[in-house]
């Protein structure tokens, strides 16, 4: 069985607490499923000060998506790059989500600024540039995203998997030890739409009605679930 270490950088609004459960759920939801599963789970909330004594205390990572930015001075920031660059450096298994994704390339060399081109909502497709697993070059896969953040310099070593105008790196890879994403696969609508809510003031009404419309039409989610599990496994 395969221990997955969940780092967790925020957690849910209260509100969607009570109905769905903590941020942790939600990725051992996607990996898991409601059946037998391979893995086993561990969770730090990084966010709060709590970090695992070692890097291979877990079989592999994942790191979650946050409100904070990969660049903001915080002590538990810049605690979560070192731990990062251990694992970097073992080669252990690491997965990083939307924040996750921002903070590895950070933490690595790279660089993540604010977008100038706004906020990214909603399920906006983003071209394959390789084989993502089983799934083909050129594919244009539709996953969930909520960000204003974006990486804006690759770190060193790392292949751009996919991208779009709006986000250019939006998914990437290390050798066969890190994957990253900017969207967020372990989303389910209807957490994701009081999310929208939370941010209305701050994104305008007319972007977020328009998001909150297209939820529900067909994504890729599963695909890239899929994907993970098979990279974590």
């Amino acid at each position: 069985m395969t221990h997955i270490g969940i780092l967790l950088c925020d957690e849910h609004y209260p509100e969607a607490v009570e109905k769905y459960g903590t941020y942790d759920v939600d990725f051992k939801s996607m990996l898991s499923g409601e059946g037998e599963s391979n893995f086993s789970y561990s969770v730090w909330r990084c966010y709060r000060g709590e970090f695992p004594e070692t890097v291979t205390l877990c079989d592999a990572w994942i790191i979650s998506g946050s409100k904070w930015g990969a660049y903001d001075p915080d002590e538990w920031i810049q605690k979560l790059k070192i731990f990062i660059r251990l694992v970097d450096q073992a080669h252990v298994r690491l997965v990083g989500i939307c924040f996750g994704h921002q903070i590895i390339h950070a933490a690595l060399g790279g660089e993540v600024h604010k977008s100038s081109k706004g906020w990214g909502l909603g399920a906006y497709p983003i071209t394959l540039y390789g084989n993502l697993n089983s799934i083909p070059r050129g594919t244009a896969l539709r996953l969930l995203a909520m960000h204003q953040d974006q990486v804006s310099t690759m770190a060193d070593d790392f292949m751009l998997l996919g991208g779009s105008d709006f986000c250019p790196y939006a998914i990437t890879r290390k050798s066969q030890y890190i994957m990253t994403f900017q969207a967020h696969p372990e989303f389910e609508d209807g957490f994701y739409r009081g999310l929208c809510e939370l941010v209305r003031e701050d994104v305008g009404d007319e972007a977020i009605d328009r998001t909150i419309k297209e939820l529900g039409q067909v994504d890729d989610r599963e695909l890239v679930r899929h994907v993970i599990k098979e990279f974590l496994s």
